[in-house]
């Protein structure tokens, strides 16, 4: 017999007790996929500044289930991890044979850095014209931040230095009023080659880069589009100068030794 002071299955202390057991029941699964976010988070971005620091070399096979007991987590955080860098173009995943560190070559720089001119040059030509002065007056305010991630002779934040100088570049394409072009070009990654080749060089280059990036602002701002496009040219191409530079550097230095 049931109890008679026990709620019924319809009861409103019944389904009230069910909701409760829900609610706790959500909560502890929101609170484990939080958990497994914040460590494919973490895991990414150690794997990523390894790969920029060359702890890992191009082309090297990565061994998961170490990486996974090296960080101290299973295996679903670390897939996720490297499904986010194999999305940015920092390793390749060959089903039945491994995961890699995508090879950065000459070739693969003349091959994006060729689709970065189309895109941003072709968008330099629209977007002269069609940026108002709030567009130009944030382009300035990002700028500012710009110079800050570096001084003296070091950088204060490579990774928001970097950042900062692709969210640049993303936001003179989206003055064209293309979004396609804007997707497409945010699909390249280019911040992700320049880092890789240049991690934590020289801040000539840097301070070069602010001084370019300025000038072409002013090409705006002044409605010059044949001048914001060849500015923006000179920028672009003295970058891939810069790139295959360095990869000729490594390659030598790595022939002797």
């Amino acid at each position: 017999m049931r109890d008679p002071h026990r709620p019924g299955p319809g009861s409103a202390a019944s389904v009230t007790g069910a909701a409760r057991a829900f609610a706790v029941l959500s909560k502890s699964l929101r609170s484990q996929r939080l958990d497994l976010r914040l460590l494919s988070d973490q895991a990414y971005e150690t794997l990523k500044m390894m790969i920029f620091q060359q702890v890992f070399r191009d082309g090297e096979r990565l061994d998961c289930r170490a990486l996974a007991a090296r960080f101290g987590i299973s295996q679903t955080p670390l897939k996720r991890a490297l499904e986010r860098l194999a999305a940015e173009g920092l390793v390749q995943v060959h089903p039945r044979r491994g995961t890699y560190v995508a090879p950065l070559t000459p070739a693969v720089i003349e091959q994006v850095f060729e689709v970065r001119l189309l895109i941003e040059l072709h968008a330099a030509e629209q977007g002269v014209e069609r940026a108002s002065a709030a567009d130009l007056d944030r382009l300035a305010a990002m700028l500012e931040e710009f110079g800050a991630w570096f001084a003296g002779t070091t950088y204060t934040d490579y990774e928001r230095f970097i950042a900062r100088d692709f969210d640049y570049h993303c936001a003179l394409v989206a003055l064209a009023g293309n979004p396609l072009l804007w997707q497409i070009y945010q699909r390249l990654n280019t911040h992700v080659y320049v880092a890789r080749a240049h991690y934590l060089r020289s801040l000539d280059q840097a301070e070069r880069i602010h001084r370019e990036h300025q000038a072409i602002l002013a090409a705006y701002r002044q409605r010059d589009r044949t001048a914001a496009v060849e500015r923006l040219r000179a920028h672009i191409l003295g970058v891939r100068a810069d790139l295959l530079r360095v990869l000729q550097e490594r390659q030598t230095a790595s022939e002797r030794g």
